[in-house]
């Protein structure tokens, strides 16, 4: 299993510390057992059923899952498996590092028909998805605004010159598009708090709403 960059097979470099021209910024947060990678690589490469221990952020202990694994993805530090759950019937995404217990069953499974879990994620913003899209709309203005303007978000995108609510430089600009990542985007507009505030949708502005609650009543 080929889990380096492939685009850099052809570069020559040398490993001595003197030339170190090339680095990866964003070394995985937890390192990942050799047993973990050999498990998982059998399983991808055979389609095999898993089974393994994985307590989630809801659960109060580990619990056991049995899972079709789909796909390996390395996401803001952290290794992920996509995954079936076979007895939910549902996609989910497991960190590796979380993963106890694995064991390779004799189940093999077939993966769905032109299966590509980058047409499955409608922005950039991460592995995290949802089955659900919605339209965006975030006012941005200085550095935000500037930096929004040269990527790509979603679906549909449209970026126009907020008149209503210029900014203090008079640069703000109201980024619009269509994704299934909710949950990433909640996180990244408020990382630009003092930059971006949400107009659409509803969940997006409730939930910034609801962190500016938050910050107002903690007390120094």
């Amino acid at each position: 299993m080929q889990i380096h960059d492939l685009s850099l097979e052809r570069i020559k470099i040398k490993t001595d510390s003197e030339n170190d021209r090339i680095i990866f910024v964003g070394a995985p947060n937890k390192e990942i057992p050799a047993e973990t990678w050999r498990l998982l690589d059998k399983a991808l490469q055979e389609n095999l059923v898993i089974t393994f221990d994985y307590q989630s952020l809801k659960d109060d202990k580990p619990r056991p899952r049995r899972v079709q694994p789909w796909q390996l993805i390395f996401d803001n530090g952290n290794w992920n498996l996509h995954a079936l759950d076979v007895v939910k019937n549902g996609r989910r995404r497991y960190s590796l590092g979380e993963m106890k217990n694995i064991q390779l069953t004799k189940e093999v499974f077939t993966l769905p028909k032109d299966y590509d879990f980058r047409k499955m994620t409608l922005g950039s913003f991460g592995c995290m998805c949802h089955d659900y899209y919605l339209d965006f709309k975030i006012h941005l203005h200085g550095y935000a605004a500037r930096y929004a303007k040269n990527r790509l978000w979603g679906e549909n995108q449209t970026i126009v010159a907020d008149t209503e609510r210029p900014g203090p430089d008079g640069d703000g600009i109201i980024l619009s598009f269509r994704s299934n990542q909710l949950y990433s985007i909640q996180r990244w507009t408020w990382q630009w708090a003092d930059q971006a505030f949400p107009l659409e949708p509803k969940e997006l502005v409730d939930d910034w709403m609801a962190r500016r609650e938050r910050v107002v009543k903690i007390s120094f």
